[in-house]
C-alpha cells in the first residue's frame, strides 16, 4: 500500500527526485529544477517543492536507470536495495557468528516489516539500504583494525551524507590518522570528480537547493531540529507548543553541539573490548540526532554494531555480585525496553490527536525520543564498561573478621567514589 501510494500519488517521491534530476541532466535540462516528484501536497491547503538534496556525483548511480521507464527504474532500484540489505545481513551474521533458528528468522523478518524505517523506505524509495552496505563493510574493517579501508568506505558515505563526517573527529581523537587522511581525501576526490563531470553551474545549483531546506517538522525527522521545528515553528501538520521560530536554530546548535561533544568524549575515553562496536553505534545514532534532517530510514545504519552489542549483553554479561554497575545496567535496559516499541509505531499515527501541543511533543515526536533513549543507553553502557566501576563481590576470607560487614560497607562507599576496590 505504501509503495502504491508512493508511485501513484507522489510520483515516486524521493526516488522520483533522483530519477527526474538525472533524466533532466541527460536531456540537457536543469538538473536541480522543479520536477513532478519535487512538488508535494502536504495537506489539502499546503503544497511545496521538496528539492533533491543529493550532491551531483550521487546521480552517477542513476544514469543507467535514467535510460529506462520510471516504473522499471524503480523496480530495479528497489530490488538492488533489498539485495544489498540481504548481503549486509549475511556479512553481519558471519562477522558475529550468528546462527538464528527458523522462528528467530521469522520474527526478525516481521520486525523488519514493522520497523518505522522500513515504512519510510517504502514510501520514499530512499537510498539508505544501498548506503548500508559500505557502512557495514567499514564497521567490519574497523573491528579488524583495517582503518584505512574503513576510512575509504566512510569517505564515500560522507560525500553523499555529510552528517556522517562525525567520524572524522573520532578518527583523530583515537589517533587513527591514516584512516582520517584517507577519509578526507576520499571526500575531496569524490566532490572534485563530481565537479569536473557535472560542471560548476550544476554544483552551485545543488548548494542553492541545500540552503532552501525548511521542512524539519516532517514526521519522519527524528533529529533535535525535527522536535524543535514541530514545537516552535508554524507548520501544516503539528500544533505549536509556543510560536517562537527564532529559538529553533540557537537551541538546535546548543543541544546538537552538546550532544556531539558528549559523544566524542565518550568514544575517546572508551578503551573496553567493545569500543569499536560502541563507537560506531553511538556515532551513527548521534549523527541522526544532530543532523538537520535525521530521517528515520537512517536508523538502519547502526544495525551491525547494535547487533554486536546486543549479542554481547545477552550472552556475556552475568551477575557481578555487589556491583555499582547493577543499577546503571537496569537503567540501560529500561531505556532499551522503552525505545524499542516506539520504533514500531506506524508513521501514519504520528499525526493523531492534532491539533494538540501535547500530541506534538509526545507521540508526534516519538522517533526522536526513542532515538535519544538508544543514545542514552549506549552512554550508560560505556559508563558500565569503565574499569574503575567494576566492583568485586565480598571476598570469602572477609567472613573471618568480626567487623567484616561494617568494613565492607565502608569499602563499598569508597569504591562508589572511584578510589579503591572493595576487597
Amino acid at each position: 500500500a505504501l509503495v502504491y501510494n508512493m508511485v501513484v500519488r507522489i510520483n515516486m517521491n524521493d526516488f522520483g527526485k533522483f530519477y527526474y534530476s538525472t533524466l533532466a541532466f541527460l536531456e540537457g535540462g536543469e538538473m536541480y529544477g522543479p520536477t513532478p516528484a519535487t512538488f508535494i501536497q502536504s495537506t489539502t491547503v499546503m503544497a511545496q517543492h521538496l528539492w533533491d538534496l543529493n550532491p551531483p556525483h550521487f546521480h552517477l548511480l542513476l544514469i543507467p536507470l535514467g535510460l529506462l521507464p520510471p516504473e522499471i527504474a524503480l523496480l530495479i532500484w528497489g530490488s538492488v536495495s533489498l539485495a544489498a540489505f540481504t548481503v549486509c545481513l549475511h556479512l553481519i551474521g558471519n562477522e558475529l557468528d550468528l546462527n538464528p533458528t527458523r522462528w528467530q528468522s521469522r520474527f526478525a523478518f516481521l520486525g523488519f516489516l514493522a520497523f518505522c524505517g522500513t515504512g519510510a523506505l517504502f514510501i520514499t524509495g530512499q537510498v539508505s539500504l544501498l548506503l548500508l552496505l559500505p557502512l557495514t563493510l567499514s564497521w567490519i574493517q574497523a573491528r579488524k583494525g583495517h582503518w584505512g579501508k574503513a576510512g575509504m568506505n566512510l569517505g564515500l558515505l560522507c560525500s553523499v551524507k555529510p552528517f556522517l563526517l562525525i567520524f572524522l573527529p573520532y578518527f583523530l581523537l583515537k589517533r587513527r590518522f591514516g584512516g582520517a587522511v584517507i577519509l578526507s581525501l576520499t571526500v575531496v576526490v569524490t566532490y572534485l570528480f563530481g565537479f569536473l563531470v557535472f560542471g560548476k553551474e550544476i554544483f552551485w545549483q545543488w548548494v542553492n537547493k541545500m540552503s532552501l531546506v525548511d521542512w524539519p517538522w516532517k514526521p519522519m525527522n527524528a533529529s533535535i531540529l525535527g522536535l524543535l521545528g514541530r514545537a516552535f515553528q508554524e507548520n501544516p501538520l503539528y500544533a505549536q507548543v509556543i510560536n517562537a521560530p527564532g529559538l529553533t536554530t540557537p537551541l538546535w546548535l546548543i543541544l546538537a553541539g552538546g550532544l556531539g561533544i558528549i559523544t566524542l568524549a565518550v568514544v575517546k575515553d572508551d578503551t573496553s573490548d567493545r569500543e569499536t562496536d560502541r563507537a560506531f553505534a553511538l556515532l551513527l545514532i548521534t549523527a541522526v540526532l544532530v543532523s538537520p534532517l535525521g530521517w528515520i530510514y537512517y536508523l538502519f545504519f547502526p544495525l551491525g554494531p547494535l547487533t554486536a552489542l546486543l549479542q554481547h549483553w545477552w550472552e556475556k554479561e552475568g551477575a557481578v555480585g555487589f556491583s555499582k554497575t547493577s543499577q546503571v545496567k537496569r537503567r540501560r535496559n529500561f531505556l532499551l525496553l522503552y525505545a524499542c516499541p516506539g520504533f514500531f509505531f506506524p508513521l501514519q499515527f504520528a499525526l493523531l490527536f492534532q491539533p494538540s501541543p501535547w500530541a506534538t511533543i509526545l507521540h508526534g515526536s516519538i522517533y526522536f525520543w526513542c532515538t535519544l533513549a538508544i543514545w542514552a543507553s549506549l552512554v550508560l553502557d560505556w559508563y558500565i564498561s569503565r574499569p574503575n566501576l567494576q566492583i568485586d563481590p565480598l571476598p570469602s576470607n572477609a567472613l573471618g573478621s568480626a567487623n567484616w560487614q561494617q568494613d565492607y560497607e565502608v569499602a563499598k562507599t569508597t569504591v562508589g567514589r572511584g578510589f579503591i576496590r572493595a576487597d
